[in-house]
């Protein structure tokens, strides 16, 4: 319940609590913000227990705590405003993890700045848990499937049966690796059928290759797939040139490489493991969330999201100590939000929700890089782009193997135009894991058409999945008409406004929420308007310095 603290004669217990509160607050490592931030919950917390609450306003605010002068106009900078929902959401994650047991908690409710002081549980929280169970640690379980030879090999009959053996018996030297080799595989009668594994054998992850060996030459392409998922989670390419007496040494060299990618401290397996820190899920129906959100990557069809919140809900329900499911269902939170310019966008969508789910699943699971991908994009889409780069950086450090954090990592770097660290991301992303989402393909897309380079973008603005990714067919529009082909450009632009009316009247608010360079959202907007879309250049916040235009 809510505790009325308008100061009386017996108040003065109260008032030392909330104090007491406040200063475990400020001294707790997980409260990090900065001193303007301390000022400001000092301030209004202070001053509401001397009874003038209803002089918290934010021009107060921003006078008194933040260093504003008296010309502080509160409708031109919106400072307090931001500032409070980066506290409002500090006090949440503190309240989650060190501040968990507190018998008094300091909130500030969204729309408000005065505090308010609430006894026992907080409402709007992931519902209380039962204590976990402890689980036994079980390692992870890997199959090595025989691998193939590529048909233009020469000789060497046997070879890829040695090489595997090798892999196999570099990986058994690390006892917490279950490892199974191609015998067991072809144990099975009718070939290996990756979604029937996890049944007959448990196993985790299958690594298969392609090997290659020409006159003076030896190729390895290695893949690594997540089962039941079928996710590609790691893959590299061996190249090496050797003399015939040379050839077993560089095999037995290239196997010992491969054994320590896979298998050293923090290798793929190491990082992988990290990833599924937490209890597993009791039904299957919650792990199938997951998959489903998993598959949604590839396609971004909003009419799915949806259907897909409602399984991810109903799974933190029934599996209240599935991290995973938490983060996905934070990231599906976002993903609505970011469709919010859809004409079939649904209500409901709480970036504040989102960002409160994705750190319910880092209470959940510490070191899962999913998890801290979920809050890195909730924070993105909240406005708080140092805050959400810091949060991507400890995903990728948790899993450096991870491509789906690289790729998105590198979008977030490309829509602010930082090249030199999006485009090696995004590369790197697509050497691990040549099944990603064609939605990548934005970043060289973003890098092309700032370039000048009309054909390059076009050629990656039509790898995205324009049917269901409205700023994949705002990509066609620009690169079409920055490549001359203003025809396809004019019919791609005539397809946007039907499907989505008005939408040039948003397309700066929408960009904006994206955090794209002002410097791309005049280019683009310049484009789309040569393409015909009406209205895109009537934002009365649009840019005003004058920036370079498309040629």
């Amino acid at each position: 319940m809510t505790v009325d603290v308008t100061p009386k004669a017996d108040d003065a217990e109260l008032a030392a609590s909330v104090r007491a509160e406040l200063e475990r607050i400020l001294g707790s490592a997980t409260f990090s913000l900065s001193q303007r931030h301390r000022n400001f919950l000092t301030y209004i917390v202070e001053d509401t227990l001397a009874g003038r609450g209803d002089r918290i306003k934010a021009y107060t605010i921003a006078t008194s705590a933040l260093g504003r002068d008296e010309n502080f106009d509160a409708q031109r900078d919106s400072i307090v405003r931001i500032e409070a929902g980066r506290i409002r959401r500090e006090l949440e994650r503190y309240y989650l993890t060190e501040g968990a047991g507190a018998s008094l908690r300091i909130e500030i409710p969204k729309g408000a700045y005065v505090p308010q002081f609430v006894a026992g549980a907080c409402g709007g929280q992931p519902a209380a848990t039962e204590p976990r169970a402890q689980r036994p640690y079980r390692g992870p379980r890997l199959l090595v499937v025989p691998f193939e030879r590529s048909p233009e090999s020469e000789g060497y009959p046997g070879f890829e049966r040695a090489f595997a053996r090798q892999i196999i018996a570099g990986l058994t030297r690390f006892t917490t690796i279950m490892v199974f080799g191609p015998e067991t595989a072809r144990g099975h009668d009718s070939g290996i059928d990756l979604h029937d594994l996890p049944n007959r054998l448990d196993v985790d992850y299958v690594l298969t290759g392609t090997l290659t060996l020409t006159s003076g030459r030896l190729s390895a392409e290695l893949l690594l797939q997540e089962v039941p998922e079928g996710r590609f989670v790691w893959s590299e390419r061996f190249e090496r040139m050797f003399e015939p007496k040379d050839l077993h040494a560089l095999r037995d060299e290239i196997a010992s490489l491969i054994v320590q990618r896979l298998a050293q401290p923090y290798g793929v397996l190491h990082s992988r493991a990290l990833d599924h820190e937490g209890d597993p899920p009791r039904h299957l129906r919650s792990y199938l969330a997951v998959l489903e959100y998993h598959e949604f990557l590839h396609t971004y069809d909003s009419e799915k999201i949806h259907g897909i919140r409602e399984h991810l809900e109903r799974a933190i329900k029934e599996d209240p100590h599935f991290a995973e499911a938490y983060a996905c269902l934070s990231m599906a939170e976002t993903n609505t939000e970011r469709f919010k310019s859809y004409p079939i966008h649904q209500a409901g969508a709480s970036l504040e929700r989102a960002n409160m789910l994705a750190r319910h699943a880092i209470l959940l699971a510490p070191n899962s890089s999913r998890a801290y991908h979920a809050l890195a994009m909730a924070l993105w889409f909240s406005g708080e782009t140092a805050e959400s780069l810091e949060a991507y950086h400890t995903a990728l450090s948790l899993n450096p193997f991870d491509a789906e954090v690289m790729a998105d990592l590198a979008l977030r770097h490309a829509v602010q135009m930082d090249w030199q660290k999006a485009l090696p991301l995004v590369q790197e992303s697509f050497r691990r894991n040549p099944n990603q989402p064609d939605a990548y393909h934005m970043v060289p897309f973003l890098y092309h058409f700032a370039e000048g380079h009309g054909a390059e973008a076009l050629k990656h603005a039509r790898r995205i999945n324009v049917d269901k990714l409205l700023f994949g067919q705002l990509a066609v529009v620009a690169a079409a008409v920055l490549a001359g082909q203003m025809e396809l450009a004019r019919k791609m632009a005539q397809n946007i406004e039907r499907i989505n009316p008005g939408y040039g009247r948003r397309f700066h608010a929408d960009a904006r929420s994206r955090n794209i360079h002002p410097v791309l959202v005049s280019r683009l907007a310049e484009a789309l308007h040569k393409a015909g879309m009406p209205h895109v250049l009537e934002d009365e916040d649009r840019c005003a310095q004058v920036l370079p235009k498309l040629a």
